[in-house]
């Protein structure tokens, strides 16, 4: 089996970066959302932090049929610029019904990162590599939601929708 460069390596494994900040990023600042939105129902202000694992569970189910009419590469990037869209998007909201789908679209983005965050490792490299590189990829994934957990919290005593 050829060497994979440490590029690759390392490209797959900051996939496993993306994947709880979605989530778990916004957790910190509801309360000061729920503030801008004081005229929404409390419900689907809390919509915003559930919305994106809802849409990780469909678009996971839809994962196979996806990746048998796209390639690897072409999930990836479609991923990577839906992830980048909607949440920088989620900066120009003001209304929490957009808000909404812009929290659905990045929960699709996650839910095409997802799988290739841990399948791509065993695609790429041996069965003895795997284990080393799988641990690296969930360390990966809770130290991502770790630092935006902070940061999301710092941001928004800044602005809620920083």
């Amino acid at each position: 089996m050829k060497k994979i460069s440490n590029a690759v390596t390392s490209t797959i494994l900051s996939m496993s970066l993306l994947t709880v900040m979605a989530g778990a990023a916004i957790a910190p600042a509801l309360s000061i959302i729920r503030e801008h939105f004081s005229s929404a129902p409390a419900l689907t202000v809390q919509l915003i932090v559930s919305m994106p694992a809802l849409f990780i569970i469909v678009t996971n189910l839809l994962f196979l049929p996806i990746s048998r009419v796209l390639r690897t590469r072409a999930i990836a990037i479609a991923g990577l610029l839906l992830y980048v869209v909607s949440g920088a998007g989620c900066f120009f909201v003001d209304h929490i019904g957009v808000l909404l789908v812009m929290r659905a679209v990045l929960g699709i983005s996650v839910g095409l990162l997802m799988p290739l965050s841990t399948g791509l490792l065993s695609y790429y490299f041996p069965p003895e590599e795997q284990a080393r590189l799988m641990g690296l990829s969930a360390a990966m994934n809770q130290m991502g939601g770790v630092v935006a957990t902070l940061l999301a919290g710092i941001l928004a005593t800044v602005e809620w929708n920083y």
